[in-house]
């Protein structure tokens, strides 16, 4: 294949990813104001905060939940109809579910809000089929690099996504900007994506009608990951990390915006920041530090800088130290989501390498679910408990990953 066509059938696969990415972030900076009373009124009149938190971290949640089970089946169905079909479908129901989300902002309805944010979940199971779309056109020889770009693009997605959501919904910027208006922004960007995809992308391999759906496929996947006994420890680990780094990351903005009174356009620039850090950890210091770190050790190392950034979140309160404490938060979570990944690969056949992967996708849907149904409640118990919480699953990380390291020797 010519490097030039190839170029034209990789782009709208890495849109499809960097919309998806976006569509997880772009709700962050608009929700956390809601739902602690600076607009958006969801519930009645008088509803406590723990509440509007518990309601909050069911927005949240229920996008993970979907996806969760929607992934694998889409996967399954792309391999009957096509990557196109399902993809262009995957992008229609996220443009509809953020149209959805507008206008259940837009009157205040909690259910509409809670359907959207299930479809948008389905929709983004779009994620793992535009990575087998790319490797569908890669060789041996330049898969690695092509998977590399599309990290880069979920990174972009990733910043640019809170960004999105606190510029659109700052009335400062222009008088009819509300919370609304990032939904319609996104709604938008899918609908843009899906029509480039209809006419630069043709799928490269032939459907395969014998594949047969399974509705229980996540589940299956988990079950078959840790019969794995080599690796059983570390899907151990990195679902610990994921729910403590969910913690974090979904009520960080809730804790923002209810005791500095943080604005969307504030959240959006914060969550930015902690995106770009994430972004340039993942798609360039990560090339660096393996370069003079054993594997086992930059991990162990990662796993402490995340607990010190849960500690200064929890112990100190000033705005300068929320900031600082996102980058060791960021860095560690960007060095450590390839490390252990990383890791995992190699204790797994070749042939195992695809479950396994989808058993990481599936382990950190379930873990960021977990997390966000947990924050209302944690919230509520104490303003530091959410953080408590994530800390104190850092250290049982770290307590398991140096036993695991001592018996390894």
């Amino acid at each position: 294949m010519q490097q030039k066509s190839k170029w034209a059938l990789m782009a709208p696969l890495c849109l499809v990813t960097m919309v998806d990415i976006m569509g997880v972030g772009i709700i962050f900076p608009v929700l956390a104001p809601m739902f602690s009373g600076q607009g958006g009124e969801f519930l009645a009149p008088g509803t406590s905060q723990t509440l509007h938190n518990v309601a909050y971290g069911a927005v949240i949640a229920l996008f993970f939940l979907a996806e969760f089970f929607a992934a694998p089946m889409l996967g399954d169905l792309s391999d009957q109809l096509g990557r196109k079909k399902v993809l262009l479908g995957c992008l229609i129901v996220t443009a509809i579910s953020f149209l959805i989300s507008s206008f259940a902002v837009t009157i205040g309805s909690l259910t509409l809000l809670l359907l959207a944010r299930l479809l948008s979940g389905v929709g983004a199971g779009s994620m793992s089929i535009a990575q087998a779309g790319i490797i569908d056109i890669s060789t041996r020889e330049d898969k690695a690099l092509n998977l590399g770009i599309m990290t880069l693009c979920t990174c972009v997605g990733f910043v640019i996504g809170p960004i999105i959501g606190g510029f659109f919904s700052h009335s400062d910027t222009f008088t009819w900007f509300n919370y609304a208006t990032p939904f319609y922004v996104g709604a938008f960007l899918a609908a843009f994506n899906a029509v480039l995809l209809y006419y630069t992308y043709q799928d490269s391999r032939p459907v395969n009608k014998s594949v047969k759906m399974d509705f229980a496929q996540s589940i299956r996947s988990l079950q078959r990951g840790f019969a794995i006994k080599s690796i059983r420890i570390y899907l151990i680990i990195f679902f610990i990390l994921q729910m403590a780094w969910g913690i974090y990351f979904q009520y960080v903005s809730l804790f923002l915006a209810e005791n500095y009174h943080y604005s969307p356009h504030q959240l959006g620039l914060f969550m930015g920041y902690l995106g770009l850090i994430f972004a340039f950890t993942s798609g360039i210091l990560v090339r660096i530090v393996v370069k003079y770190f054993k594997l086992q050790t930059l991990v162990f190392m990662c796993l402490i800088a995340i607990f010190l950034c849960f500690f200064i979140s929890m112990f100190f309160h000033s705005i300068l130290a929320q900031w600082l404490a996102v980058i060791p938060g960021a860095v560690g979570v960007g060095l450590n989501y390839t490390g252990i990944l990383t890791l995992i690969s190699n204790d797994v056949p070749e042939e195992n390498q695809g479950m396994v992967m989808g058993v990481t996708n599936s382990l950190f849907a379930v873990s960021w679910f977990i997390a966000g149904m947990v924050i209302g409640p944690f919230a509520a118990i104490g303003t530091n408990f959410p953080y408590v919480t994530a800390s104190l699953l850092m250290v049982l990380t770290i307590i398991i990953f140096a036993r695991r390291g001592r018996k390894a020797r």
